[in-house]
């Protein structure tokens, strides 16, 4: 997964800092985040994280659950 493809699907850029030695850009799109973390002096990508927030109040069936358990829980 890189930069690029993530946002091709459609997620935002909403947030970029340095740290340290590391630079991270953050990337969002509804309760999804992306994050990519370089080693500043090599531009080597060092980490690369995926959250997912709380989901309130959300409504969802059986189906979408088997799908999120199949996705999250290999």
């Amino acid at each position: 997964m890189t930069k690029t493809e993530v946002l091709e699907m459609g997620f935002q850029l909403t947030k970029h800092y340095r740290h340290d030695e590391w630079e991270t850009y953050r990337y969002t799109k509804g309760v999804i985040q992306v994050e990519f973390t370089y080693v500043i002096e090599t531009g080597e990508l060092d980490t690369r994280d995926v959250t997912i927030d709380e989901v309130v109040g959300k409504k969802m069936d059986l189906k979408a659950l088997n799908s999120l358990d199949e996705i999250l829980n290999k």
